[in-house]
């Protein structure tokens, strides 16, 4: 009984305007789910979004929320949940898309707009800075909260711990899209996210190790004795809660990275025997055109409506484009005698249906790409790909 008591006044002090936006978000994932008609890779993506969601709810809209403002060790395991079990969930989900396709047209398209910007400045970075950058700010952020000043002025204002709870949040999704996204074209390789994971986790365990060796508290606001615990016990379990599990989802995740890594190398591997193979048939004599030239037709593909259609879509945003004006974008490469490559993206044979299905729904064919999803309907793709299939 005496457990139960405390365990209803959490419960009471729930906040459930946190529920709010969450529910929002599952609303509009659930409508650009369904407008998408459910393309492949969506599944996987949405069960990763609503356990990222699932998370958050977890641990800002349930007891642990206001048990949070009185065991500093229950602050920490709130911030656990957030930066190496809600943010890893979001970065294998890559819900903007699916959210794009959940938001009326308009504001979608506005959204597009503001992010193209964004996209055009990372483009003309190295991997490996844009790397070093989302560590930079994962640890900034990881130390600013759990230093004293900050982390108590945090508890004592309602907006600056929202303001910190995002914080945290975002510097640890910076990493964790670094991580997701290793190995895949124009992203970081699988060494470069070793090492940043290799840094949070450093990060992560010097902080774990303080808060757990620490003389005395560093903390004056929580009610000393709570929950049966004194100040320097509590702490002691923060560190713990920090070092321990949170060591381990970075290991955890290493190792993930280490498995994709070996993939990649035998995917190679296999890659180079099979050109050997080519290169040997046609040295032979045995080989055909059909190994130099990709297709050159779309079915049911009108270019001239394709080159409207680019223009329509804002590709030129991002790429240079022959015969569009204004067509000069960096973020992306040139798409000059486009007609003539033999692959999409630098591994995807360059055919009418594959490129039209690049262009319809980049995500489907390799998740986590730079490549916007801009929902161009399957009809208009293969229009546009007529359109760059002239370009020889």
């Amino acid at each position: 009984m005496a457990v139960l008591i405390p365990l209803a006044h959490v419960v009471a002090d729930v906040d459930p305007v946190v529920l709010v936006p969450l529910a929002l978000a599952a609303l509009v994932y659930a409508a650009g789910l369904t407008r998408r008609r459910r393309r492949a890779g969506d599944g996987r993506r949405a069960v990763a979004f609503a356990l990222a969601l699932g998370v958050l709810a977890v641990a800002l809209a349930s007891p642990l929320e206001p048990l949070a403002a009185e065991l500093f060790s229950a602050h920490m395991a709130q911030h656990l949940l957030l930066m190496v079990v809600a943010a890893p969930l979001l970065a294998l989900a890559a819900p903007w898309p699916v959210l794009l396709a959940g938001l009326p047209r308009r504001v979608a398209r506005a959204l597009s707009r503001v992010r193209r910007p964004a996209l055009r400045l990372t483009g003309r970075v190295n991997v490996a800075i844009l790397a070093a950058v989302a560590l930079t700010a994962h640890l900034v952020t990881l130390v600013a909260f759990h230093l004293p000043g900050p982390y108590e002025a945090a508890l004592r204002s309602g907006v600056l711990h929202a303001g910190e709870h995002a914080a945290l949040l975002a510097g640890a999704l910076a990493l964790w899209v670094v991580v997701a996204g290793a190995g895949r074209p124009r992203r970081a390789g699988h060494g470069t996210a070793l090492l940043a994971l290799l840094g949070a986790a450093i990060g992560g365990t010097v902080l774990g190790a303080l808060l757990t060796v620490a003389p005395e508290p560093w903390y004056d606001i929580h009610a000393p004795g709570a929950h049966g615990l004194t100040a320097l016990e509590d702490q002691q379990l923060a560190g713990l809660v920090m070092w321990i599990p949170g060591g381990a989802a970075y290991v955890l995740a290493a190792v993930l990275v280490v498995a994709g890594w070996l993939r990649a190398a035998e995917r190679r591997a296999a890659a180079g025997g099979a050109l050997a193979l080519v290169l040997t048939v046609f040295i032979a004599g045995c080989g055909g055109d059909e190994f130099a030239k990709p297709p050159a037709e779309v079915p049911a593909g009108e270019p001239a409506r394709g080159m409207q259609a680019i223009g329509d879509y804002g590709c030129a945003t991002c790429h240079t484009i022959p015969g569009i004006d204004g067509a000069d974008g960096k973020v992306g490469p040139p798409l000059t005698d486009f007609g003539q490559r033999s692959y999409i993206a630098g591994n995807l044979p360059n055919t009418g249906d594959n490129l039209t299905r690049w262009i319809s729904d980049p995500q489907d064919v390799e998740p986590g790409t730079a490549m916007p999803d801009l929902g161009v309907p399957s009809a208009v793709a293969r229009d546009i790909a007529a359109y760059l299939f002239t370009l020889q």
